[in-house]
């Protein structure tokens, strides 16, 4: 048996980055993202998975409008597989899907029960079992929850356990795959990421999944994709759509990720939506090389530098990006702060539109970009500097 996971996906009419003013219900980007989502669909069900699972944040906010909805609906009931036959689909609470902790205040109600899609807003275990003598591959859900990962994570774990001892077809599965929205931690991530509490260190989760008897761990919230060897292996599967230039290159992104109960992990990656900064010399240097990539009218360039290049610009355009834009200033400090601005607007959280303009901004020795986000860190919380 075979499931194929996409994480964070965040349809919504995202203003930044469109080359057209939007005409319908859905711009220039969410039209985008609903095709990558089709097209990851697509993909699992030509590789012949018995299941698709959406691993949280779905939508990028937790009120979308009717056409946002409704193109979701669309793209997961995308494409048949074996005899006409359509995998079930799971699609996780993320926390940018949900409102509040009450029960059913969240983006996803609309989606469950149409077509083949189950919407997933608590614990949750799945037995797929096709009946043809494949081994069977039991799913633990473990949505988005406000509280710190840490605090309840251990006891989920035992109510999945407890849940998947009683699938006792044919002696129960042997392969058990948890499915979770939360980062994983390897402890190189910047404090900003590592502290947050939607997150949890990925060798305590390996070893509490293993110990309860799971195979394997896929999950989102995080957007780039890693992997965890190990007794039980963990992939972050990264995010299907990066969600602007606070997610910027071409690698890790678009995974579809497949667990074989056989075969183990494999992945494929989906055209869709990339962001690149560059610098003119950069841009330069990617005319030059003219090499192709799928997909590239999806993909957006903005050239930071101190002089406008309108040659440049319509040389990247005739090569096929979809969308080229420049940020032009003759003044190092201000085109670093507009940037460090730009970076910090495009942020979710306090922290991380802090950790952002820092990265940007120009320093002056002898000090450092990591003593002045500290000091900046602890002067918001009160601290003395």
């Amino acid at each position: 048996m075979k499931i194929a996971c996409v994480a964070d996906v965040h349809l919504w009419n995202h203003p930044q980055g469109c080359t057209r003013t939007s005409t319908g219900p859905l711009n220039e980007r969410a039209s985008q993202i609903a095709s990558s989502l089709a097209d990851a669909k697509a993909a699992a069900v030509v590789d012949d998975a018995d299941g698709f699972v959406v691993l949280g944040d779905l939508f990028d906010r937790h009120n979308p409008a009717p056409p946002l909805v409704a193109a979701a609906q669309d793209a997961l009931s995308h494409g048949q597989g074996r005899d006409k036959h359509r995998p079930p689909v799971w699609v996780l609470m993320g926390n940018h899907d949900m409102a509040s902790t009450e029960e059913g205040h969240h983006a996803l109600g609309p989606l469950h029960g149409y077509g083949e899609i189950r919407v997933v807003a608590e614990t949750h275990a799945v037995l797929l079992d096709s009946g043809d003598g494949d081994d069977p591959l039991a799913l633990g859900f473990l949505p988005y929850r406000p509280e710190p990962v840490e605090a309840w994570l251990e006891a989920e774990l035992d109510t999945l356990a407890n849940r998947m001892h009683g699938m006792t077809l044919r002696g129960g599965p042997r392969a058990r795959v948890l499915l979770m929205h939360a980062g994983l931690r390897a402890g190189d991530e910047p404090p900003w990421l590592r502290e947050g509490h939607d997150s949890v260190d990925a060798a305590l989760v390996q070893r509490l999944a293993h110990d309860r008897g799971f195979t394997a761990i896929m999950a989102g919230n995080w957007h780039e994709r890693r992997m965890f060897d190990g007794p039980c292996p963990a992939l972050q599967v990264g995010a299907l759509v990066p969600t602007g230039w606070d997610n910027p290159g071409t690698k890790g992104y678009g995974t579809v990720a497949f667990y074989d109960s056989t075969t183990g992990f494999s992945m494929v990656e989906i055209p869709g939506p990339r962001f690149l900064n560059c610098t003119p010399e950069e841009a330069r240097a990617t005319v030059a090389s003219r090499g192709g990539h799928p997909g590239l009218g999806m993909y957006r360039i903005r050239i930071k530098g101190t002089a406008s290049d309108p040659q440049l610009v319509n040389d990247l355009k005739a090569q096929g990006y979809g969308y080229v834009a420049e940020v032009v200033d003759d003044d190092e400090a201000r085109v670093a702060g507009r940037a460090a601005a730009r970076e910090a607007r495009d942020a979710t959280t306090l922290d991380k539109a802090l950790a952002y303009y820092v990265e940007e901004l120009v320093v002056q020795e002898p000090a450092d970009k990591a003593t002045v986000l500290d000091m900046a860190n602890r002067y918001l919380k009160g601290q003395t500097v």
